[in-house]
């Protein structure tokens, strides 16, 4: 029977994703930390890559882009937490944020596609790595 991955360990795994996905995507890194904090168990700092962008009525292809890396950045964090540790919908799972940046995904991807009762997409296992 393996350990549950303690709450600092997720933490890292998922800021680490959000910082990597950062850097992939060009979106400027500030900074990231695993230190918790009143509201948050980490964060990671980029420069906003929907800045001065009007959401509501912009729908070229750099904006379509700088929203896709948005959406990029915001799921890569709870993407590496189950690509690297056993995850489950839990207290920790909501207390590093991964339900927040997956609804913020979401919204963002509505803006792109419709609402969500008008797009499937297949749901699938994360992977796992094959050696640890």
């Amino acid at each position: 029977m393996t350990n549950a991955p303690s709450l600092i360990e997720r933490t890292a795994y998922h800021e680490a994703g959000h910082a990597i996905a950062a850097i992939r995507r060009r979106v400027r890194l500030y900074n990231a930390s695993i230190v918790r904090e009143a509201t948050s168990s980490g964060r990671v700092s980029t420069r906003n890559p929907l800045r001065q962008l009007d959401l509501e009525t912009d729908t070229s292809s750099p904006t379509r882009r700088r929203i896709e890396d948005q959406v990029m950045v915001l799921l890569a964090g709870p993407a590496a937490e189950a690509y690297f540790v056993e995850v489950r919908r839990d207290a920790q799972w909501d207390a590093i944020g991964a339900s927040a940046d997956i609804e913020k995904a979401v919204g963002l991807l509505e803006r792109l596609g419709g609402h969500e009762d008008e797009t499937t997409c297949p749901s699938s296992e994360p992977r796992r790595p094959h050696n640890r």
